[in-house]
C-alpha cells in the first residue's frame, strides 16, 4: 500500500512538471519571443484606414461618374526609427536619404562663421551647394541644401560637426509635433507608385520608414460634362 501511494506521488509530481514546463514553453517563452522580454519591447503600429469607397456610373451602365484611386503617402513611425542617444549618425543617414527621396529641403548652419577662414576646404565643400550668402556678424550662416543634395550636405556636416550642422526639416517636424513614438508621422503625401517601390525595396534600410497606401476620390467626368458627380 506505501508503494502504491509513493508511485502515485511521482506520478502526479511528473505531471505537474511536465504542465509546467509546457506552460513556460507555450505562454511565457512563446509571448517573450513574440513581444520580447519587457512592454517597452513591444511595438504597435496605429494607422488610419479609409474604407475604399465603391465607383459611380452614370444612367448608361458605362460612364465612370466617380472612382476611387490609390494614392501612396511617406510615412515615419519615431519609435522605430534608429535612435538619437545610441545611433545618432544611423539616425541622420536615414533621414537624410528620407529627404532626399521625398524632395524635402535641409539646411546646413555653420557656426562660428570665422572657420571658414581657418579650416582648409570649408568654404569649397560649402559652395558645392549654391553661392554662400553674405555674412553677418554673430549669427551662423545658413546655406539651403537640395532634396537631391542632402547625402552630400550630410557627409561635409559629418567632416565639420564641431562647427557644421545639418538641420533636417523631418527630424524638425518630430520635434514641432512632439507626437508619440508609435504614432504615425506624415512626411509627403501623394508620391507616385515609382517612388513607393523604391521606399518598399530599400525598406532593410529605412527602418521606421513606411508606405502608407490611401484613396483618393477621382471625377472623370466633372471637366468636360456638366454635373453633380463631385458631391458624390
Amino acid at each position: 500500500m506505501p508503494r502504491l501511494i509513493l508511485l502515485r506521488a511521482m506520478l502526479l509530481l511528473i505531471v505537474a512538471v511536465l504542465v509546467g514546463r509546457l506552460y513556460e514553453i507555450q505562454i511565457i517563452t512563446g509571448n517573450q519571443q513574440r513581444f520580447g522580454e519587457t512592454p517597452e519591447e513591444t511595438t504597435r503600429r496605429y494607422l488610419s484606414v479609409p474604407p475604399r469607397r465603391g465607383e459611380i456610373f452614370a444612367a448608361d451602365g458605362k460612364t465612370i461618374l466617380a472612382e476611387s484611386v490609390p494614392i501612396y503617402t511617406i510615412a515615419i513611425i519615431p519609435g522605430r526609427l534608429p535612435a538619437r542617444s545610441s545611433e545618432p549618425a544611423r539616425r541622420d543617414q536615414v533621414l537624410a536619404r528620407v529627404s532626399q527621396i521625398a524632395g524635402i529641403t535641409s539646411t546646413l548652419a555653420l557656426s562660428p562663421t570665422s572657420a571658414l577662414d581657418l579650416r582648409p576646404g570649408l568654404r569649397d565643400d560649402l559652395g558645392q551647394f549654391g553661392q554662400l550668402p553674405a555674412l553677418t556678424r554673430g549669427a551662423p550662416l545658413t546655406v539651403t541644401v537640395a532634396p537631391e543634395a542632402t547625402l552630400s550636405a550630410l557627409r561635409v556636416a559629418q567632416t565639420y560637426s564641431d562647427v557644421l550642422q545639418l538641420n533636417n526639416a523631418i527630424e524638425e517636424q518630430i520635434a514641432r509635433q512632439d507626437i508619440r513614438r508609435y504614432e504615425t508621422l506624415i512626411v509627403k503625401e501623394d508620391i507616385s507608385p515609382e517612388l513607393a517601390l523604391v521606399i518598399h525595396e530599400n525598406n532593410n534600410s529605412l527602418p521606421g520608414v513606411l508606405v502608407v497606401e490611401g484613396y483618393r476620390r477621382r471625377y472623370p467626368q466633372s471637366g468636360s460634362v456638366p454635373s453633380l458627380s463631385h458631391t458624390l
